[in-house]
């Protein structure tokens, strides 16, 4: 009698313990969003690169639109608000031009040329939703800036074949440092074959993670 009821105690634990680890794995698995790898190139020939990937474009009226380049918004993945200087605000290059947040983390992003702030998007306080990372130099657009002088505003910044380049060893020099760094969902910021990042990456990486990837990236001391 006492066997029997060693034994029937025995596959009861057994049986809690299955429905427990069933029960885990359906959690994770209901966690677990699909790993989509960075859009191909879109970067448009009249777009002005800076090394802080923000970018500027200039209008047929003069004024130089401005925001975050296509590796950035796809490493964010989705923004959930974009914090930027009110109208007439005087910036130089090199300031804070936005803070884009994402759920409790920040990203600084740089002014690619001086001037004075004279329309912001009114889409950018809601994210601009996916337009950030599907079509940075369009609709995801930041501000747009006076330049304090035409002629030099985008003299030292890349255009053209060389901004392309550039913007494809800096995706893949982005596909380095995610593989370097150790997080619990690290595999999901690079694909597996390791050629790619994946869309939204930055959300793997811890704080220190993504101060590494603004001094890195953004050239935020």
């Amino acid at each position: 009698m006492t066997a029997v009821l060693v034994i029937s105690t025995v596959i009861l634990f057994i049986a809690i313990d299955l429905i427990r680890l069933r029960h885990e794995r359906r959690q994770r698995a209901g966690r677990q969003q699909p790993v989509a790898a960075f859009s191909p190139l879109q970067y448009p020939r009249g777009v002005f690169l800076s090394d802080g990937h923000s970018w500027a474009a200039l209008t047929d009226v003069g004024e130089v639109r401005v925001g975050a380049d296509e590796m950035v918004g796809q490493a964010l993945g989705r923004v959930d608000r974009i914090e930027l200087p009110e109208v007439g605000t005087p910036i130089r290059r090199g300031e804070c031009l936005a803070r884009l947040r994402r759920k409790d983390r920040v990203l600084q992003l740089r002014a690619p040329i001086s001037g004075t702030v004279v329309a912001i998007n009114p889409a950018a306080a809601e994210g601009l939703g996916d337009a950030l990372r599907e079509d940075p130099y369009g609709t995801g657009w930041l501000a747009r800036i006076w330049p304090v002088e035409h002629a030099e505003a985008l003299s030292d910044l890349r255009v053209g074949d060389r901004g392309a380049a550039w913007l494809r060893a800096e995706i893949q020099r982005l596909v380095d440092f995610l593989s370097q760094r150790s997080t619990p969902d690290g595999a999901a910021s690079v694909l597996a074959d390791g050629a790619q990042p994946a869309i939204g990456a930055l959300e793997h990486l811890d704080h220190s993670g993504m101060r590494a990837f603004a001094e890195t990236f953004l050239r935020i001391d």
